[in-house]
């Protein structure tokens, strides 16, 4: 005979593993990606700060023409 109740009890446990495994490989994922977003920006950011250290040092052709002008400028707006 056909026991519904037993039935029931094996799908209800089913359903409640599916569940707790979707919810911890939610979370998994969700760490995978909050870290490799971190390594992303930290990237980006190291990136940055040394391309701004490059510039410091590099002579722009023609801006030595430019920079007594915009400083001019500047300290006569203030």
């Amino acid at each position: 005979m056909f026991d519904f109740y037993k039935n029931y009890q094996a799908n209800a446990k089913l359903a409640q593993d599916v569940a707790s495994n979707v919810v911890a490989a939610g979370t998994e994922f969700a760490k995978s990606v909050f870290e490799a977003n971190n390594r992303v920006a930290q990237s980006v950011q190291e990136q940055m700060s040394e391309a701004y250290k490059s510039m410091e040092t590099y002579k722009f052709p023609g801006l030595d023409a430019f920079v007594p002008v915009a400083r001019a400028s500047k300290k006569s707006a203030e």
